[in-house]
């Protein structure tokens, strides 16, 4: 009786630590890496997850430090402290998702979205707002001793990678010409996938989230239904 008790006892402890664990980072990596084939070396967290709670829709990442190996030693700087930029705060890792919105572009998508922006000057100002955003949060989101490191440095390459940290917004999109009354022109989208993979991470968090990837969640809804969002 006593055996049969402790043995009940340690298959609910099992199950309570496997429960415990299900949402955990481990689970995160693999199921990024599932999707990917890899881990980013700069992979914070998952930022957004399907319906399900079992599929990531997409990942954060640390501005500095990512992509390919390749791309990390072409773009770095010898002798420095700080390598590659990695301006993609928000990465959309779905592959069904990722092929959906690819269907979109193919469809001349980003260019209806841009007219569309471009007629309407509240649209228009989400979209610079979500810009400002993007370039607060990444900047902020690297560690005091990077960003000293970017500040301080006179080396041609550091200070362009200060000015992508702090000045690019969404998919790199440089929009200091627009908020500083030297052009006129919207800033450009470039990236449906971008836009849409920051809109569903920060879409409840933000005083202003994305215009462009609502439009993109919205016309996903319609072209292509069979896709669990």
């Amino acid at each position: 009786m006593i055996k049969a008790i402790f043995i009940w006892f340690s298959l609910i402890f099992v199950c309570a630590a496997l429960s415990a664990t299900s949402g955990s980072g481990a689970t995160e990596l693999e199921r990024v890496r599932t999707q990917l084939g890899y881990v980013p070396t700069n992979f914070i967290s998952v930022s957004a997850w399907k319906s399900d709670l079992q599929q990531p829709i997409a990942i954060r990442t640390y501005p500095l430090n990512g992509g390919a190996k390749r791309r990390q030693s072409k773009a770095g700087v010898p002798g420095q402290a700080v390598n590659s930029p990695f301006p993609t705060l928000y990465w959309l890792t779905c592959p069904d998702i990722s092929k959906a919105i690819a269907d979109l572009e193919g469809r001349g998508y980003l260019k209806k979205i841009e007219a569309s922006i471009r007629e309407s000057s509240e649209l228009t100002n989400k979209l610079v707002q979500c810009h400002i955003q993007y370039a607060e949060e990444r900047w902020n989101s690297l560690t005091e001793k990077d960003q000293q490191l970017l500040s301080d440095s006179n080396n041609p390459s550091i200070e362009r990678m200060r000015i992508m940290m702090r000045d690019s917004g969404v998919s790199g999109t440089n929009f200091t010409m627009y908020t500083e009354g030297v052009g006129t022109e919207m800033p450009s989208i470039k990236c449906l996938h971008a836009h849409y993979a920051h809109y569903v991470s920060t879409k409840d968090t933000l005083e202003f989230p994305n215009p462009v990837g609502a439009m993109v969640h919205e016309a996903l809804q319609k072209c292509h239904p069979e896709v669990d969002l």
